[in-house]
Parts: C-alpha cells; sequence; structure tokens
C-alpha cells in the first residue's frame, strides 16, 4: 500500500525544489536581461547628444591630447554634458589611455586606462558601460541602491575618434525603473511558480487519491478472495471461518513479539508481518484435494489414510505454486508456499512432507506450526472436546525443542493471556 505521508512529503520537496530553482533561475535571467536593456536603451541617447556638443566645442579636440588645462571654453563643454543627465563624475580619455581632464585633479595626466576593457570598446567606436556598486564611504549624496552606471562614450571628430568621454552617472529614474521592473518579475514568476505548484498538486492529489481507492479496493478484493479460498478448505473438514481468524491473530502476535529478539530485528519487517497474516489462512488450501470419505471420517485413521491427509500440504504448496508462477513480481504467495507446505515440519525433524529439522524450517511455518496447534487443541471437533487454555499452553510447552523451535514456544508463553482472549472472543459460539 503507498504511504500517503512519505509520497505527499517527497512529492512537496521534489515539486516545490525544481519550480523555486526554476523560477529563481528564470528570475535572474530575465532580471539581467532587462536590466540590460534598460541600460543600453537610456545610453543610446549619449553619443548622438556628446556629438553634437563637441561640434560646438570642436576646437578642444583639435589637439584633444594636449588639452591638459582647464579653459573656459572646456568648462563650458564640461558643464553641457552634465546637463545631459544625473552625471556625477567626467573623465575626458585621450586615445592611448591618459587621462587628459578630470574633475579629480590628481588624476589628471594618468594613463590609467590603456587596458580597461571598456575603454577600448570606447576607441573602436562603440558605446560601453560598466555596472558597479558605489564606494559607500565616498560621501556623495546622490548614491540611489548602492549603483553607479558608468559610461564610456567615443568622441568622433570629422569621422575620427580622438578619444573617449567617461561619464559617472547616477540616475534615479533608471535605477529606480530597473528595481521596480526586477521586483515586478520577481514576484510575478514566484506568484506563478506557486499557482503552478498548486495545480500539480491538485492534479497530483486527485491522481493519487483515485490510485488509493483502487489499491483499497484491489487489497480488499484480495484479501476476501485469500479468505474464501482458506474458508473452502476449511468447510469441507467441518471448520468454521472463525478458525481462519483465529489463526491469523496469533500468527500475528506471534511475529510482532518475535520482532523484539535480536536474531529477527531485521527479517522481521511490517511487511514481512503483513504478508504472514494475509497467507495464514490459506495454510490448509491443500484439503481441497483430500478425499472426503478420509477427511470426514469420524473415527480414528488407517495409517494408509493418514499418509493421504498428509498429502494435503504438498497439494496446496502445487495449487499456489502454479498461481504464483502467473505473477511478474514477487507477492505474499511466498511467504504463503512455506506456511502452506512446512507447518507440519516439526523442530526436531519427525514432521511431514520433508522432515526438516529445526532452522531449515521457514520461519513463516515455524510461527503457524503453533498458531495452528494451539487453535487445534481449543477447538470442539466431533471426535473430541475442547481443550482449555491451561491445558493447552501445557502441552506446548511440553513439546518446546521436539515439535516447535524453542525461542517461539518462549514467545508464546509469554503472550499466551492474548492467545486466550482472542480464542474466547473468536468462538466458534
Amino acid at each position: 500500500m503507498i504511504n500517503k505521508n512519505n509520497i505527499l512529503i517527497k512529492y512537496t520537496v521534489i515539486i516545490l525544489t525544481a519550480i523555486i530553482i526554476s523560477s529563481v533561475t528564470l528570475s535572474v535571467i530575465l532580471t539581467k536581461q532587462l536590466q540590460h536593456h534598460l541600460i543600453v536603451t537610456h545610453i543610446e541617447l549619449y553619443p548622438s547628444h556628446i556629438s553634437h556638443i563637441t561640434k560646438d566645442h570642436s576646437e578642444i579636440f583639435n589637439n584633444f591630447e594636449k588639452s591638459l588645462v582647464i579653459n573656459e571654453v572646456l568648462s563650458d563643454f564640461i558643464n553641457e554634458i552634465k546637463f545631459t543627465g544625473n552625471i556625477i563624475g567626467i573623465n575626458l580619455i585621450g586615445k592611448n589611455g591618459t587621462i587628459i581632464w578630470s574633475e579629480k585633479k590628481e588624476l589628471t595626466g594618468k594613463n590609467l586606462y590603456h587596458n580597461d576593457p571598456q575603454f577600448i570598446k570606447a576607441v573602436a567606436g562603440q558605446i560601453s558601460y560598466l555596472l558597479e556598486n558605489q564606494d559607500k564611504n565616498d560621501g556623495n549624496p546622490d548614491r540611489i541602491y548602492g549603483k553607479l552606471l558608468k559610461i564610456y562614450s567615443p568622441v568622433i571628430i570629422n569621422d575620427k575618434i580622438s578619444g573617449v568621454i567617461e561619464l559617472t552617472e547616477s540616475d534615479t529614474d533608471l535605477f529606480l525603473s530597473i528595481y521596480d521592473n526586477n521586483k515586478f518579475i520577481w514576484i510575478f514568476i514566484s506568484v506563478s511558480g506557486l499557482i503552478l505548484y498548486v495545480l500539480l498538486f491538485q492534479i497530483f492529489y486527485n491522481s493519487y487519491r483515485s490510485l488509493k481507492r483502487i489499491n483499497k479496493q484491489l487489497d480488499e478484493t484480495q484479501d476476501v478472495t485469500i479468505y474464501a479460498l482458506g474458508y473452502l478448505a476449511e468447510l469441507r473438514d467441518r471448520e468454521t471461518g472463525k478458525h481462519l481468524d483465529r489463526t491469523a491473530k496469533y500468527v500475528e502476535i506471534i511475529a510482532a513479539e518475535l520482532k523484539n529478539h535480536q536474531e529477527y530485528k531485521d527479517y522481521i519487517t511490517k511487511n514481512y508481518i503483513r504478508d504472514l497474516v494475509k497467507a495464514a489462512p490459506l495454510h490448509d488450501i491443500g484439503k481441497v484435494a483430500i478425499p472426503d470419505s478420509i477427511l470426514l471420517k469420524p473415527g480414528k485413521l488407517t495409517e494408509e489414510e493418514f499418509e493421504t491427509i498428509k498429502k494435503h500440504c504438498e497439494s496446496g504448496y502445487m495449487i499456489l505454486k502454479k498461481a504464483e508462477m502467473k505473477l511478474a513480481f514477487q507477492s505474499f504467495l511466498k511467504i504463503a508456499l512455506q506456511i502452506v507446505k512446512y507447518h507440519h515440519e516439526k523442530w526436531n525433524g519427525t514432521g511431514y512432507p520433508d522432515k526438516l529439522k529445526e532452522g531449515n524450517i521457514p520461519l513463516s511455518a515455524r510461527i503457524m506450526a503453533i498458531a495452528d496447534v494451539y487453535d487445534a487443541l481449543r477447538t470442539e471437533r466431533p471426535y473430541k472436546k475442547g481443550f482449555s487454555h491451561e491445558n493447552t499452553i501445557e502441552i506446548i510447552n511440553s513439546e518446546k525443542g521436539k515439535h516447535f523451535d524453542p525461542l517461539i514456544v518462549d514467545v508464546f508463553m509469554k503472550s499466551h493471556e492474548k492467545f486466550k482472549a482472542i480464542s474466547l472472543e473468536y468462538s466458534d459460539d
């Protein structure tokens, strides 16, 4: 049966993780693309504007790299550039990377850009930009969202590149637009991911409930079929269906108690106990192959008749083996085959059909042996009275190490009161 809690937890972790990773990845990609698009769209306005200004002040750039002093014309040029946008810093750079003019006078004359990738692009005629974090200690009150935009625009005079203008911009509107758009993308994708998860979960959960209902119906049908087959055999032996109920509960008690022992704590699992209980009603299914004249004989059986009776173990085994061969997976029939064939074997090797001894007898059959004998002793039959609980446990204890596994007898003695309660609750009366 599907474990509801485990499968829902696994689904939640796997699908939610996949959606989160996909959403974060998509959000990062989209925000970077949008940011790039907004910045590129924004800075595309500068080349034409700077070109117009430089035409009006072309005398500055006729000998650009030698213009190392601020003059009135250069001052007007700088002011016009600043008026272009929220420019907070300007550097005029020669083609060789030397700073011709800078608002930071200590930088003038220094060659700081000859290896700068953005400068190299600008010298080649391509406007470029760099988005960087602003120094928190620079005392600049215009810092917006901790980012500055540096724009590298080539200065073109008479169709020739004379140098590069580096503009440092803190554009409130630009960065606010980027921030708002990024925020919208993250919210939109997060909500979409959540909605997708809820829809997938609803589809999964409805499918799970439908599958669970079908599995439950199949399990119940299987249990009823098993019971019916077991009851068919018991009816031929004048037993009642309660014998099947009692023996199934007896084996469950023994297996649950036996699991506490070190030797079997790993072997006896929940699935093992489930299959053992499911298989128990089939233990005497081979009786369907025994003639009524022998099976229903009220008196003592002859030696030959008893040999015929003993064949019910192998007959039952063959019936179930043919059924198991039609399955493509392992089922409870594996344990059922062990129980059917070997539940009359004895610990000392005097049982039937194969005279197996001690640990060679499958554990399921050893458990079934005590459950079956206890119920047989306690039940009234046409040829005998039922034994009391006290007499029954004495008989079973006396067969410790002979008929029965000593450890399983010990387990039985610890829990025999539970056996008594079941025999009374499910009495044939």
